[in-house]
């Protein structure tokens, strides 16, 4: 049962927008039990309300879908009822025929001029962040009086934001979207690591442990683009590829353990699980040719 939770949060909790194909058919062999589909439930609830795909869908303008994602959550609530009433397995049928739908609209989307649109959203929101921890960072480095390595580090920043840039205006936007990861990873990074000063905690305080918990799911997405950057433009010594291919295992294996503690609420317990991921990560990275602070 705990595979199934593991894939229903990379569902619920993931920047992905569509579930895998065979998470369907996996669950669909797996014995239905009131906990089993209770826990569903809860994952669904998340899915459609609060879940990537349905924000896609609603802010698409797309009536059709945003028509089908109303659909999807009916037949979910429709399962509620059915699970109160002990009907487990037409819940579960329920469930899985909901996961069809929202799947197959938001695949439909992602694709074409909506794909392009969704990417070149989602490299500006995340230029944003990376200038906004930038500028964060280049005042505190400042106030504590880093000297040059600071200025080392933002100008190794700026020269991969630049290069996402004019990868961008060329019209490659998945290179654009690399060089950014790799930009916001180092910045994000080397902000982490003035965390030990007073000044930074005042600047990168949480208010919930959820929060921080993201914070570290967006880190840990990060560094996962930037290792399949490093292992595709360094292309690291054959006999490192089956060291870094395990440590890029460890790290999704304990990444799938900080969202099913998350999905219990146990953020305190997540974030510190999710930073061993990165940490993994970061050797990984390291061990691929491109070195990042950690």
């Amino acid at each position: 049962m705990k595979k199934t939770i593991g894939l229903m949060m990379v569902l619920a909790l993931s920047p992905g927008l569509i579930a895998p194909a065979a998470w369907a058919e996996e669950t669909k062999r797996l014995p239905v039990t009131t906990k089993s589909v209770q826990q569903k439930m809860k994952y669904f609830t998340n899915l459609v309300e609060k879940g990537a795909a349905a924000k896609l869908i609603t802010s698409s303008g797309d009536a059709a879908a945003k028509q089908i994602l109303e659909d999807v959550r009916r037949l979910v609530v429709e399962a509620s009822v059915d699970v109160d009433a002990g009907q487990n397995v037409a819940a579960d049928d329920k469930l899985n025929k909901a996961l069809n739908m929202i799947s197959s609209v938001a695949r439909k989307l992602v694709g074409g001029d909506a794909k392009k649109k969704r990417l070149t959203n989602a490299f500006n929101l995340r230029k944003e962040s990376v200038l906004v921890f930038l500028e964060a960072y280049e005042r505190i480095s400042k106030e504590k009086k880093i000297g040059s390595k600071a200025v080392a580090n933002t100008r190794q920043v700026r020269a991969f934001l630049d290069s996402a840039e004019k990868k961008i205006a060329s019209g490659n936007l998945q290179k654009a979207r690399e060089e950014l990861e790799t930009a916001y990873s180092l910045i994000t990074a080397y902000t982490a690591d003035l965390r030990q000063g007073d000044t930074l905690v005042r600047e990168l305080r949480f208010d919930t442990p959820k929060d921080e918990y993201l914070y570290e799911i967006d880190r840990n997405d990060s560094l996962f683009s930037v290792l399949d950057m490093t292992l595709k433009e360094k292309k690291p010594n054959p006999r490192f590829l089956s060291k870094i291919n395990a440590f890029k295992q460890e790290a999704e294996d304990v990444r799938k353990t900080a969202e099913i503690q998350a999905g219990v609420g146990e953020f305190d317990k997540a974030m510190k699980t999710l930073s061993k991921a990165n940490k993994v990560l970061i050797k990984a990275v390291r061990m691929g040719g491109l070195f990042i602070p950690g």
